[in-house]
C-alpha cells in the first residue's frame, strides 16, 4: 500500500514529463494503483473487511453499491479518506468494478489535471518570471478556487436532498 500522497507524485510526474504528458502519466499511474488495490480488497472479501470494520459496514456497503458510480466520483473529487483505503474497501464492498473504474477516472481527472496545471504554471513562474507568467499563474489559482467553490455548492445541494430524491 502506498504511503505517499498523490499530489507530490503528480507534481513530480509533471516536472519530469511536462504538462499534458505528465498529467496523463500521473492519471494512468493513479488509476493503475486504484485498480490494483481494488483487486486486493476484492481478494480479501467482505468478511475480512467486516471483521475489521464491524457489521455496520454491510449496510454502508449496500447503500454505496446502489450509488456506486456517484459514490466513486464524489470520493475522488473530495478525498475524504486515504486513497488506498478507499480502493480496498470499494473492492470488498458492493461497488461494481465498472462503477469503480468509471467513477475513479471521472473523479480523479480534474484533480490530477488541475494539480498538474498548477505545478506547470509555478514551474514557469520560477524559470521564466514575468508579468504574463505571474498573471497566468494567478488565473490558474483563481480557476481552482472557483471550481472548489462550485464543487462545495454541488456537494451541499446533494447533502440537502431528501433521501428519496437521490
Amino acid at each position: 500500500m502506498s504511503v505517499l500522497p498523490f499530489s507530490p507524485l503528480i507534481v513530480a510526474t509533471v516536472v519530469i514529463f511536462q504538462s499534458i504528458s505528465g498529467c496523463l502519466y500521473a492519471l494512468l499511474g493513479a488509476f493503475c494503483a486504484a485498480v490494483a488495490t481494488y483487486g486486493a480488497g476484492y481478494a480479501l472479501g467482505r468478511d475480512a473487511i467486516r471483521r475489521l470494520a464491524g457489521s455496520r459496514i454491510n449496510r454502508v456497503s449496500r447503500y454505496l453499491g446502489r450509488r456506486g458510480l456517484l459514490t466513486m466520483i464524489l470520493v475522488r473529487l473530495v478525498p475524504i479518506a486515504p486513497f488506498t483505503l478507499v480502493n480496498v474497501v470499494a473492492g470488498a464492498s458492493h461497488i461494481r468494478f465498472r462503477d469503480f473504474v468509471l467513477g475513479s477516472l471521472i473523479g480523479m481527472a480534474p484533480g490530477v489535471f488541475l494539480t498538474g496545471l498548477l505545478a506547470h504554471r509555478v514551474m514557469l513562474a520560477v524559470t521564466e518570471p514575468g508579468a504574463g507568467t505571474l498573471a497566468t499563474l494567478a488565473g490558474v489559482v483563481a480557476l481552482i478556487g472557483v471550481l472548489a467553490l462550485g464543487v462545495a455548492r454541488w456537494l451541499k445541494g446533494i447533502s440537502e436532498q431528501q433521501p428519496g430524491q437521490q
